[in-house]
């Protein structure tokens, strides 16, 4: 506890301390703070704690002055400390201190003090977006600024995994993300407490987060769009009482459509919402910048290009929330179709109303369950009806090259390029159809173009690096493979080129250690294995050559039919040295 002075000691330490007195410029503290610290109890350790800011948990956050460095910061303050805690806690520590973006609020330093942890950061003034108060369109802007900073942290390996309104700030200078106390390296499984629930905030969950499985990025894009379906319905989306009943209600269905609970929001909008919070990860947003963009070409009155649920997703929809109805309307349109069959014999040159989205959902389930001849049949004839239609061109292409019908699918991909040109996903099957057929001067530039469209898609560089491999180009293509492997270092292929290209560059040593990191992540892939396995020969290392290229050899038909020379050469180098 800071001494108690005679007045005239107090005064004249005041003076000093608030630079009133040129001589204590150095020492120059705010005089709210030299008040507080001179009353006693607001010492903790190197700060002086002020008012406090918010508060959660177990954890409170308060206005502090960092005394040795003099400046102002937040400090978060966590008691109760057990050892699951306190592991927790340095990691948000560690991982917010390696997180760098205007959107994310950084970490100063950390430690604990009187079996206290604490957190230091800048202080923003602001408010949380649950008390902003925000129109839909400032709202859009809002949630895309704090997607900007996820995708960040995504590109670094790192989910939130608890965002929602009260943990984006709104202040002068932007949207930032706050609370990274759940964050952890993705690709793993849901970390749970002790009692075995999911940890996060119950509302903003996506399913998979809820249930305990896998979570990727798409697993913080749901919850960015729970946060905006909050911010325009004034509601969470599933407002249940706890995590029980909220984990039934969302593993059962979807919450209701934005529209039905505020029907003035313009309809570009409630479709973002609704594929950024799609149940299945495979149909929401791929990343949090591509939600971003179509925010942001939202709040600029641009096309977005999420879609509605079509028409049989709907319908689906309503019958899993209507059983009873569903079956009386079933029976209803029974005799409707018999009625109308017998006026249409009477009324010739009259047509149906369209199938084609009932068509479309129906080949989308043979593309699936990997049936690709009856989807493609399917396909096609939707295109004889609609030979735009920019899904079914670009779906069966995708059965196209499952089919080994590379040509007829790049057809395919080049109209629906022609008709909608600014999709990354379409121009990766373009490029992976031109290497296929061995062109690969034209999957160059089709993966550019990817690029040019989406700086950050890791796919584009991984497949630019494979084309720059193939045309000799190696020291390029190792600066493609090693920005993929820079925006995601979990990303196995990335680093697989990475091996590759290294290797051709005869930098053998850094060639191991990448197959290495590629293998972590996906020991399964046979060429890999052989590839490292040639590498092992080169160094008379023949046990693990032999290893790698069985292995490899087992798991890819490829490598077995290119590595039986090499396994004769490890097993006869193996005998010798026997």
């Amino acid at each position: 506890m800071p001494p108690r002075f005679p007045d005239h000691i107090f005064s004249r330490l005041h003076a000093l301390a608030s630079a009133e007195d040129p001589e204590g410029a150095s020492l120059a503290m705010p005089p709210d703070v030299f008040d507080a610290w001179a009353a006693g109890g607001a010492a903790f350790g190197k700060f002086v704690l002020l008012e406090e800011l918010g508060r959660g948990g177990q954890s409170v956050v308060r206005r502090a002055w960092q005394i040795d460095l003099r400046r102002e910061v937040a400090l978060k303050i966590v008691t109760g400390v057990n050892p699951e805690l306190r592991r927790r806690f340095m990691e948000e520590a560690r991982l917010g201190a390696r997180l760098a973006h205007p959107a994310i609020v950084p970490v100063f330093e950390a430690g604990e003090e009187r079996e206290t942890l604490w957190l230091c950061m800048p202080r923003i003034e602001g408010e949380t977006l649950d008390r902003s108060g925000l129109s839909p369109v400032e709202a859009a802007r809002a949630v895309a600024a704090a997607a900007r900073g996820i995708h960040e942290a995504h590109r670094q390996g790192v989910i939130h995994r608890d965002l929602k309104p009260r943990n984006l700030m709104r202040s002068a200078s932007g949207v930032h993300v706050l609370d990274f106390g759940l964050a952890k390296a993705f690709g793993g499984e849901t970390q749970t407490s002790a009692s075995g629930a999911a940890l996060g905030t119950p509302h903003f969950m996506a399913p998979e987060q809820a249930s305990g499985g896998s979570l990727d990025p798409r697993t913080d894009v749901y919850a960015l769009g729970a946060t905006l379906y909050a911010l325009v319905g004034g509601r969470p989306p599933y407002p249940t009482s706890g995590m029980a009943e909220f984990v039934a209600a969302i593993l059962k269905d979807d919450p209701p459509p934005i529209r039905t609970i505020a029907p003035a929001t313009a309809a570009p909008l409630a479709a973002v919402i609704g594929m950024a919070m799609d149940r299945d990860p495979a149909r929401r947003y791929p990343t949090a910048a591509a939600l971003a963009d179509d925010l942001e070409r939202f709040a600029a009155g641009d096309p977005v290009a999420a879609r509605p649920p079509s028409a049989a997703r709907r319908a689906a929809r309503w019958a899993r929330l209507n059983p009873a109805a569903t079956a009386a309307l079933a029976t209803l349109l029974v005799a409707s179709a018999a009625i109308a069959t017998v006026s249409a014999l009477g009324r010739p040159g009259r047509s149906a109303p369209s199938a084609t989205p009932a068509l479309f959902e129906q080949a989308l389930r043979h593309s699936r369950a990997r049936e690709w001849r009856e989807a493609e049949a399917i396909f096609t004839r939707i295109l004889a009806r609609e030979p735009d239609h920019v899904d079914a061109l670009t779906e069966r292409a995708r059965c196209g090259m499952a089919l080994d019908k590379y040509e007829e699918a790049s057809q395919d991909l080049d109209r629906a390029n022609a008709i909608a040109p600014n999709v990354p996903q379409r121009w990766i099957l373009r490029g992976e159809c031109s290497m296929w057929v061995h062109q690969f001067r034209k999957a160059e530039e089709n993966f550019s173009r990817v690029l040019d469209l989406d700086p950050d898609n890791v796919e584009g560089w991984v497949g630019r690096a494979g084309a720059r491999l193939k045309r000799d180009e190696p020291a390029l293509a190792l600066e493609d493979a090693e920005r993929a492997s820079t925006l995601n270092p979990l990303h196995a292929w990335a680093h697989g080129a990475r091996a590759r290209a290294l290797s051709r560059l005869d930098r053998k040593d850094e060639a191991m250690a990448a197959y290495g990191e590629a293998l972590k992540l996906f020991p399964r892939e046979g060429m890999w294995l052989s590839e490292r396995g040639l590498l092992k020969l080169e160094r008379k290392d023949f046990a693990g050559a032999l290893q790698d290229l069985e292995a490899g050899a087992a798991l890819s038909e490829f490598a077995r039919d290119h590595s039986q020379d090499a396994i004769r050469a490890a097993q006869q180098g193996l005998g010798m040295a026997e």
